[in-house]
């Protein structure tokens, strides 16, 4: 992280710092919050705030929970609860000069519960490269919280690939909320200019056991793939996808194979390839299974937790499962 270079930053040191709001539901803005505490709402503890390297010196929030209950009222009944959409967006930023790969950094605390409606992600963000005129298709800022989740802090690089904003000189960036509770803070907001590796290995494509839980009988071949991007600022070579499947009930490996891809350029999508080799389980009733795939390649790569993704499965004496929901399925 530290070898990239920043070409634009906003840390909010004393407020908005030329950023502005475009309330779209629910008629409430991004505010500026002294340190990014969120725990004046109903549904977070005081002293809820950002982690970011700046927090000390200011952050933004939008804050849905104070503004539907003023930290005293919970809604009357279930959903739907007060809707907000808001985007909060830049100034114009000045990228004329840059010729290299450009990513976006920004630190963020989030709790989310329902999307607002009209809303394609409860929060994401955007890039312009015509001062506003048209923007990129919305990125998921947090494609791995699920609603209700604990507060949760992150700081990290998202790509902005394809969406031309290198040498523009009319660069806009916009975050949207569509939640109706709880709150989303941001700080740190940076584009950086990348030439690192970091390959990923995507959560939101990735073959698993055709079930949670099979009847040790009944099994059959399982069959692997997860998509890989290139998300860095750099062709990654010899990369491979390895799938491990471990029988953790006895303590042994039960299987691996790799796909191997070779080059993958930067900003490349890498989807719907198979691993040639399936696995059929030969365990016995109340085994239990545990998969990794992880992507790899030469170099240090820059970010390694987004490097690989977890399953697991079991096999039963009678019992057919989606999840693991059912409790004595051995």
């Amino acid at each position: 992280v530290q070898a990239q270079t920043v070409i634009a930053e906003w840390d909010f040191d004393g407020g908005l710092q030329g950023w502005t709001n475009n309330s779209i539901v629910g008629d409430s803005l991004w505010q500026w919050s002294p340190n990014g505490d969120v725990g004046n709402g109903l549904f977070a503890l005081p002293g809820t705030a950002i982690m970011s390297p700046s927090a000390a010196n200011g952050a933004v929030t939008f804050n849905s929970d104070f503004y539907t209950t003023g930290g005293t009222t919970a809604p009357m009944g279930g959903p739907p609860y007060t809707q907000y959409i808001c985007e909060f967006i830049s100034p114009q930023i000045d990228l004329s000069a840059v010729t290299g790969v450009v990513g976006l950094r920004f630190a963020q605390l989030v709790r989310p519960l329902n999307l607002a409606g009209g809303g394609t992600f409860r929060t994401s963000f955007q890039v312009s490269s015509d001062d506003g005129a048209t923007w990129s298709e919305p990125v998921d800022a947090n494609p791995n919280v699920a609603p209700n989740d604990p507060p949760t802090n992150t700081f990290e690089v998202f790509p902005v690939c394809g969406s031309g904003i290198e040498g523009s000189s009319q660069v806009r960036i916009k975050f949207t909320y569509a939640m109706d509770f709880y709150y989303w803070v941001l700080d740190d907001i940076q584009l950086v200019e990348r030439n690192d590796l970091d390959m990923r290995s995507n959560t939101n494509f990735f073959a698993i056991a055709p079930n949670a839980i099979t009847p040790a009988s009944q099994v059959g071949p399982n069959h692997y793939m997860n998509d890989i991007e290139n998300i860095g600022g750099t062709t990654a070579g010899n990369v491979n996808l390895n799938v491990t499947v471990n029988d953790v009930t006895n303590g042994v490996q039960a299987f691996s194979a790799d796909l191997g891809y070779g080059e993958v350029p930067f900003c490349t999508l890498r989807e719907n390839e198979f691993i040639q080799e399936t696995y059929t389980p030969d365990g016995d009733a109340g085994t239990m299974y545990e998969g990794r795939y992880s992507v790899a390649a030469d170099g240090q790569d820059i970010n390694p937790d987004n490097n690989f993704n977890d399953f697991r499965f079991a096999l039963s004496e009678d019992v057919y499962a989606k999840d693991f929901g059912f409790e004595d399925w051995r």
